[in-house]
């Protein structure tokens, strides 16, 4: 119930020889990346139909539900947060934010009112924004379960670039837009 960056650990054993055979597309000294979730201290066990009601987890990364009055939620609120995770990940900061308001981050989330800002997303694969669109979907009924995440062409299409080709710029607080409205404005 709190995935975010700051709770993602990678474990990187590097390659010793060059005849060694990487296990994936990792830099050139990586034999292995091993990716792992760490503060298990909001974990919860819920079954299938099991719901929890705790206010709990990292305000951007929310799933809406979490927020909503009657607080009833299951596990996808965890798929919610891969799907903040993937934005950060792409372009160095989060879909939700006050700095991007009005609305406030709280009425953003509610209402999964986000987008995919210019020059920001411009390089990145559309199937990349395909699989954010559908993990930040406001019923969590519609948004995609574990298994479809993975299955997602995202991660399995031999035809997108990798991401490490992907060019980025830094991102600097003062080239951001300061509103959610000129947010809006840049990407019309």
């Amino acid at each position: 119930r709190d995935i975010k960056p700051e709770n993602i650990l990678l474990n990187i054993v590097p390659r010793t020889s060059s005849s060694q055979k990487q296990t994936g597309p990792w830099d050139e000294n990586e034999l292995d990346v091993s990716v792992k979730i760490a503060d298990f201290g909001l974990a919860k066990f819920i079954g299938e139909l099991k719901f929890t009601n705790t206010l709990c987890g990292t305000p951007a990364y929310v799933a809406p539900e979490v927020l909503n009055s009657s607080r009833k939620y299951s596990k996808n609120i965890d798929l919610w947060s891969a799907g903040v995770l993937l934005y950060v990940c792409l372009v160095g900061f989060p879909p939700f934010s006050d700095e991007l308001g009005p609305p406030n981050m709280r009425e953003q989330i509610i209402s999964a009112k986000y987008a995919f800002y210019s020059p920001y997303f411009d390089a990145i694969d559309d199937l990349a924004l395909d699989l954010i669109t559908k993990l930040l979907v406001l019923d969590p009924d519609q948004r995609l379960n574990i298994q479809q995440a993975i299955d997602h062409p995202w991660f399995n299409d031999d035809s997108s670039a990798p991401l490490d080709t992907v060019t980025r710029s830094p991102i600097k607080g003062s080239s951001l837009p300061k509103t959610y409205t000129e947010l809006s404005q840049m990407q019309s």
